[in-house]
């Protein structure tokens, strides 16, 4: 009886070490398969852009949060222009100009970011990196760095690309077209002159007797608050590179 009992224990062992085995078997290929279908799902956000969720529309605190992300990719990729032109460049006059240009420019940044309203935060932004982009590609900064001028434009054109992509995430097609040709040609009748001694310049300033350019954009009814889980800042903190201490460096060196 005793050995009947033993025999029935180990085939049950057995039995359910191949019951293991078996399921071990069958979900093994998906443990391997669903990482990657994670990955390909993510292979389409840049590191350090927020993905938004589109099932709903964009709420004032999702578009601040946006706003907050390009600044910290502004001025980690005016830092990176600034580096490369004094590596190439080493001359005082070259390192004077990216020095002024680098501390002007995040005074500007920080003053449009400083808006009260998201809406009028973006446009200004938006506005003064497409002055910058026309400044270095075809205004009075297009010669500045001689040989290595493209250091300068490509950084500027990487800034406008991505402040235009938040716009395209929450302005419908046509509100897109027209606010991105009534920003240009702003850009166009107030370019960065000089050394960048007019780079604070707003758009959405209302003139005595007119209307205000962007009345429908910053009029749309967005709501205060983002739902819960739409707004991912993780991939934000590639771009913390000591901008405070950075800040302070800057300004003492100049």
């Amino acid at each position: 009886m005793y050995y009947v009992r033993r025999s029935e224990r180990l085939n049950c062992g057995h039995q359910t070490r191949n019951n293991v085995i078996v399921a071990c078997v069958l979900w093994n290929p998906v443990l391997v398969i669903l990482p990657l279908l994670m990955c390909s799902c993510n292979q389409n956000q840049v590191p350090g852009q927020i993905a938004v969720s589109r099932s709903a529309q964009i709420s004032k605190e999702e578009l601040r949060e946006l706003l907050n992300n390009f600044e910290e990719f502004a001025i980690a990729t005016v830092a990176q222009a600034r580096s490369q032109l004094d590596e190439l460049q080493p001359d005082f006059k070259t390192r004077k100009m990216s020095l002024i240009h680098r501390t002007r420019f995040r005074q500007a940044l920080n003053t449009m970011l400083e808006r009260d309203d998201p809406i009028e935060a973006f446009i200004e932004t938006w506005a003064l990196s497409v002055r910058i982009t026309n400044h270095f590609k075809d205004g009075e900064g297009k010669n500045i760095f001689g040989e290595h001028q493209h250091i300068a434009v490509t950084s500027s054109e990487k800034l406008q690309t991505e402040i235009e992509r938040i716009g395209k995430i929450f302005l419908k097609n046509k509100t897109y077209i027209e606010t991105q040709s009534k920003i240009n040609k702003f850009a166009q009748t107030n370019p960065i002159t000089g050394n960048f001694s007019n780079t604070i310049v707003f758009v959405t300033k209302v003139k005595p007797g007119e209307q205000r350019l962007f009345e429908d954009v910053i009029n749309l009814p967005l709501s205060p608050f983002k739902a819960m889980g739409s707004v991912d800042r993780t991939a934000s903190a590639i771009y913390g590179l000591k901008e405070s201490a950075d800040h302070v460096a800057d300004v003492a060196e100049e």
